[in-house]
C-alpha cells in the first residue's frame, strides 16, 4: 500500500496550524498574566521594565510568577510543550525538562507583548475621562 503524500501533506498543515494556535494562546494568556501579576506585585511602578522585577511577598517577581503558572498549566496539557518546541527560545537557557523549557519559551515569547499591553494599560489610565 502507497502512502497518499497529498493526505499527508494535509494532515502535517493541520498539525502545524493547530500548534501554532495553541503557541499563540499560551503567549497572549502569559503576556496578560505578565502584566496582571506585576502590576499587583508593583502597584506603584510606571515602568514596565522595572515592575516585572519588583518581588513579591515569596520572593518571585512577575516573570518567575507567570512562568510557573505556564509550566502548571503544560503539566496539565503536556501537548502544549509540542506547541512550544520551534519558540527561538526553546534552546537559549537551561532549563532541565520540557516542561520548564516550554513555561520559559512562552514567558520570553509574551514579553515584548506583555510590554505593549502595560504600555497600553498607563496611556489608558493617563487618557481624560480615565478611571
Amino acid at each position: 500500500m502507497a502512502i497518499d503524500e497529498r493526505e499527508l501533506d494535509v494532515a502535517l498543515k493541520k498539525a502545524e496550524s493547530s500548534l501554532e494556535a495553541v503557541r499563540e494562546v499560551l503567549v497572549a494568556e502569559a503576556a496578560r498574566d505578565i502584566v496582571a501579576t506585576a502590576a499587583e506585585i508593583a502597584p506603584g511602578e510606571n515602568d514596565f521594565s522595572e515592575a516585572i522585577h519588583v518581588e513579591g511577598d515569596k520572593g518571585d517577581h512577575a516573570l518567575i510568577v507567570v512562568e510557573d503558572r505556564i509550566a502548571d498549566l503544560i503539566r496539565m496539557y503536556p501537548g502544549a510543550i509540542s506547541a512550544m518546541r520551534s519558540s527561538i527560545e526553546w534552546d537559549t537557557q537551561v532549563r532541565r525538562d520540557d516542561v520548564s523549557r516550554a513555561a520559559y519559551a512562552v514567558v520570553n515569547e509574551a514579553y515584548p507583548r506583555a510590554e505593549a499591553l502595560w504600555t497600553q494599560r498607563l496611556s489608558e489610565r493617563a487618557a481624560p475621562g480615565a478611571r
